[in-house]
């Protein structure tokens, strides 16, 4: 079985011993993801929330990058670059618009690295976690500890259209590499 999986996932013209789909590979293709989108949205900002916390996220996956080549560093550097992602993406909802924020389709990727990494047993435990950020962001913005409102400037237009051509094209990585 595995066999046959290691197989399915070789890249197409890649030598028969080697493949682009090696943890270290999936790893450094989620800290480069997670550096760019976060360089994108600090390059083009929203202008609701302080912007220089995706240049820190940027920064903090780019240092991250040399520990992928430390085999027994892989579950801690998969987990905090995923809590370094919602971290991120929570603050932000907490600034625009709460549990009605574009933003939380970032959520929804966050789990798919780790299942990648990780396995299925991981990934349990991270989708339990982000279920439980979307219930805490429901409460907050029930109880108006976030706020609600949702600004629909041609600015907000622009950025809510980029949250969603990035979060698809960061889906598609974990895809095909």
């Amino acid at each position: 079985m595995f066999k046959l999986a290691s197989t399915f996932f070789r890249a197409e013209g890649a030598a028969t011993k080697t493949s682009l789909l090696t943890k270290k590979n999936i790893l450094l293709l989620y800290l480069l993801t997670l550096a760019f989108n976060a360089l994108v949205f600090f390059f083009n900002p929203s202008g609701f929330y302080d912007e220089n916390y995706n240049l820190y996220a940027a920064l903090l996956a780019v240092l991250l990058m040399p520990l992928a080549w430390v085999p027994r560093l892989l579950p801690y550097v998969v987990n905090f670059t995923s809590l370094l992602g919602m971290l991120l993406v929570t603050y932000a909802a907490t600034k625009t618009g709460g549990i009605f924020s574009m933003t939380l389709v970032w959520l929804n990727l966050l789990a798919l690295p780790v299942l990648l990494l990780l396995g299925p047993k991981a990934t349990l435990a991270w989708m339990s976690v982000i279920l439980l950020t979307v219930f805490g962001l429901y409460i907050g913005t029930t109880m108006g500890v976030f706020n609600s409102e949702v600004n629909m400037s041609p600015q907000a237009v622009t950025w809510t259209t980029m949250h969603s051509i990035l979060a698809v094209a960061s889906l598609m990585l974990g895809v095909r590499v």
